[in-house]
């Protein structure tokens, strides 16, 4: 069943990598969620590397076609790529796996280019726009339907099951985010019918009771708030969401509480938070770092099941985006990383001093700036390898960086489409 499914989605993405040329990042959103969905059937490591694979020849060989090593961020993200590699063939005693991880951290990378490339006029943000709402809804049917048939995972054991990991549930935070602006430009009949599954994933993530997704949730809602609380006009519009909200939690109340019991519990048995896995491993890792000598460029990239505290964690892989990078690539690589999310952070301030900002052009300032906040607030949870949101993010802030050229140029990006 799950192979079935798994062929009919690769499909579909190269016939409309044909139809749509290097414009297929804007509808990756849908494909990026359904391929995780197929681990409900299936959890084999053969669907990852053949999703991998796929992606990676599609974007890869969009990336290349348009590369042009004048341009400093692509030499840059270059030497992130060979560095990287360099290190696995170096130092992982498993090159195939490592390699397989660097495939999930280069796609993502690739995208931000593709689409800071293919972008043209607003029909291709709201194309992206679209299609990451259309991602919501499958996001809500596959965790109500992980309940009904009992299928995926229990991970607290208070009877709610989850048809994502943890992380790759972030996919949805960020997509719900870009929801008021895909309202706002896509006003229909059917308005009542989307904000529904908006509020049905925000209590669906609440219910997961993933501490990363909730303060991702409450970050965004402040910066949506401080953002939008200037203009009387949408004071009404978060009163309502936040109601509708409200009331939503409160008939849900009683799982949610039983959740965060059950958390509390697993909590104190580790004898205090300060003793969780996340929390341990940056001790471990640093302090093993400066005793071997593998501070500046790591060991083990990609493979740090086992390879890490002595064996003390045995097959659990490092879970800290921090520690990942330094753990396999040093200091080296870790600035590296956070020297590409730098130019993206660039990108986006440089999209928000633009004078002539309409109210659109604000709406659009604000979904990237949550992005990139949010991305480097999950360096300190994880998320470093998957592939979904971090996707979701470099294609979002790739068409802010054209976006950028064009309001450079006084050319206006939303002439096509109002």
């Amino acid at each position: 069943m799950g192979l079935l499914i798994f062929s009919i989605i690769c499909l579909a993405l190269i016939v409309n990598t044909f139809r749509y040329g290097e414009r297929i990042v804007f509808h990756l959103p849908i494909y990026l969620v359904l391929f995780e969905i197929i681990y409900l059937f299936q959890p084999f490591s053969f669907f990852g590397t053949a999703r991998n694979i796929i992606l990676l020849s599609i974007v890869g060989g969009f990336f290349i076609k348009k590369l042009n090593l004048k341009v400093f961020r692509e030499r840059y993200m270059i030497y992130i790529i060979l560095y990287f590699a360099y290190r696995i063939l170096y130092s992982s005693s498993s090159p195939l796996s490592s390699l397989n991880a660097l495939f999930v951290l280069s796609i993502p990378l690739m995208s931000y280019f593709v689409s800071s490339k293919a972008f043209c006029s607003f029909d291709d943000l709201n194309t992206l726009l679209r299609n990451s709402f259309i991602s919501i809804v499958i996001f809500a049917l596959a965790m109500i339907s992980s309940n009904i048939f009992k299928i995926g995972l229990d991970q607290y054991s208070a009877g709610f099951r989850t048809a994502f990991t943890f992380e790759k549930i972030f996919f949805a935070v960020f997509a719900l985010f870009m929801f008021p602006l895909y309202l706002k430009v896509n006003a229909s009949h059917f308005n009542k019918f989307k904000i529904f599954f908006f509020v049905l994933a925000v209590i669906l993530i609440t219910l997961n009771m993933n501490r990363t997704s909730i303060l991702l949730l409450i970050l965004g809602s402040l910066i949506y708030i401080v953002f939008h609380l200037r203009r009387g006009k949408n004071l009404i519009n978060i009163i309502i969401v936040l109601l509708l909200l409200g009331l939503g939690l409160f008939l849900i109340r009683e799982s949610i509480i039983e959740k965060m019991d059950t958390r509390m519990r697993i909590i104190e048995k580790r004898e205090g938070i300060q003793n969780e896995g996340r929390f341990m491993e940056f001790g471990y890792v640093i302090h093993e770092s400066r005793k071997e000598n593998t501070e500046f460029f790591g060991k083990q990239a990609f493979n740090s099941p086992g390879n890490y505290a002595n064996g003390l964690f045995r097959d659990r892989p490092l879970h800290v985006d921090l520690m990942i990078l330094y753990h396999g690539f040093g200091i080296v690589g870790l600035l590296l990383f956070l020297g590409f999310l730098i130019i993206l952070l660039i990108d986006v301030l440089k999209f928000g001093k633009y004078r002539n900002r309409s109210a659109l052009h604000n709406e659009v300032f604000f979904i990237a700036l949550f992005f990139i906040v949010g991305r480097f607030a999950t360096l300190f949870s994880g998320g470093l390898l998957v592939m979904s949101f971090n996707s979701l993010i470099m294609i979002y802030i790739g068409i802010i960086a054209s976006m950028q050229k064009l309001n450079a140029r006084n050319i206006n990006w939303l002439k096509s489409k109002i």
